[in-house]
């Protein structure tokens, strides 16, 4: 993996997604052989179409898709829809009407805008959208009540939506590699969150209501060279386990709270390349860390 793309670094951190469900018997929806458009059904997707009737899972990923088949839309049972690695620049409105929908992989196209439609799938629980040329989200993405996961990284994201605060069931979300430079502070509110990735962009802060996210374990920031400070709140954070926040230009006395060497879960903590010329006294004495890594900062010595 090439390091000049740190979002890809990250995906292969958190590993592939499948695309594994139980099977559903579902209602039989008869495949035509021409589009709503009028082109026609290439052979080979009209058998995926066939296949996913029963199975209620299509798998249309690394298929040269320029547009997604209207056939797609009639298929109201899908559990689980790929059309990952194709050349889209839209996705329709039609995909609404999916609202069985669980699990929806659009990673590697070219995307530039997604569908209000899209806000409308209650049952989805990933979503997969890394990759593209998104440059913002739905604005109700966060009508998603029970998604899980969700990478969006790699894209051209310079703001998230206030409504992101309201996916209180959302589990992981991956940001890296687009170019934001705030978060709101509804970000607090994602109670139920574990691991968030935020590197490789343009923050210049991170929200003080961070304190809230009691279920955080890993916090991502490494990347972020006009972050500058991290927030008091992380020392609130007690499930907090790995925070890196390395070449964020962290300098100043006040740039890592000393409230961090307190957090009893802490064990990996990554502070190279940035501006500190001492670091509190308090992470010198945390119990439980077991890697902190202060490389390449000027510290002062005694």
């Amino acid at each position: 993996i090439n390091a000049s793309y740190p979002w890809l670094l990250a995906l292969a951190h958190h590993g592939r997604t499948t695309m594994a469900m139980p099977s559903v018997s579902r209602r039989p929806v008869v495949a035509r052989s021409l589009s709503e458009a009028g082109a026609p059904l290439r052979p080979d997707i009209r058998v995926k179409i066939g296949i996913a009737e029963g199975s209620g899972k299509l798998d249309l990923s690394d298929c040269d898709l320029e547009a997604v088949p209207d056939e797609v839309f009639e298929l109201t049972d899908l559990v689980e829809l790929s059309l990952a690695g194709n050349n889209l620049t839209a996705l329709p409105e039609g995909i609404g009407r999916l609202a069985l929908l669980e699990k929806l992989q659009l990673s590697g196209n070219r995307l530039v805008h997604l569908p209000d439609s899209l806000c409308d799938l209650e049952s989805l629980e990933g979503l997969w959208l890394h990759g593209n040329l998104l440059e913002s989200l739905p604005t109700d993405i966060g009508s998603l009540s029970n998604l899980k996961q969700m990478a969006i990284a790699g894209n051209r994201l310079a703001g998230l939506p206030d409504s992101i605060g309201l996916l209180t069931s959302l589990v992981e979300l991956v940001a890296a590699g687009n170019m934001l430079e705030r978060l709101p502070k509804s970000i607090g509110t994602l109670s139920a969150c574990r691991i968030l990735d935020l590197h490789g962009n343009r923050l210049t802060g991170v929200p003080e209501t961070i304190a809230l996210m009691e279920s955080l374990e890993e916090l991502w920031l490494h990347g972020n060279p006009t972050l500058k400070s991290l927030p008091f709140g992380l020392g609130q954070c007690a499930s907090l386990r790995k925070l890196s926040a390395a070449d964020c230009g962290l300098e100043g006395p006040s740039a890592v709270p000393p409230e961090l060497g307190r957090l009893e879960e802490l064990v990996d903590l990554s502070l190279y390349g940035n501006r500190l010329t001492n670091v509190p006294v308090e992470l010198l004495r945390a119990g439980r860390l077991k890697k902190l890594w202060l490389e390449g900062n000027p510290l002062e010595t005694e």
